[in-house]
């Protein structure tokens, strides 16, 4: 299977073997790539709105490397806050973000899935 399974044309790429993936939000994603050593991070993304967590999920459900997802730069839409809230709250019976208005999780993804994302991804929030 080639990783990442979505949106990899709107993705930078970096170490295939780093544990780490960087969000930017709505901060342009070269404005961070330039400061960093490329060797670092896996890849380097933006989550412009709340229900790109379900690709973001699902693509790090697809790496087992990844460990770590640093999310820095403008939260102009709350999609930090939602998947802050999918960290640490998890998903209702409904797979809404529990604590978050009107984020959802795609009902494919199974609970389980979602669980693991929970237990074995850290995210590291330095926001603006």
């Amino acid at each position: 299977m080639e990783w990442p399974l979505y949106e990899k044309e709107n993705l930078i790429f970096g170490n295939q073997e780093s544990n780490i993936g960087i969000i930017t939000l709505w901060s342009p994603r070269n404005s961070i790539v330039e400061k960093l050593d490329q060797s670092s991070y896996s890849l380097i993304g933006q989550l412009y709105f709340s229900g790109g967590i379900n690709f973001l999920l699902r693509n790090c459900l697809a790496n087992k490397k990844i460990r770590y997802l640093v999310v820095t730069g403008q939260d102009l839409a709350k999609s930090a806050e939602a998947l802050l809230a999918l960290k640490n709250n998890g998903v209702d019976e409904n797979h809404n973000i529990i604590g978050v208005s009107s984020s959802r999780i795609h009902k494919e993804i199974p609970r389980e899935a979602i669980d693991n994302f929970r237990s074995n991804v850290e995210i590291v929030d330095m926001r603006r």
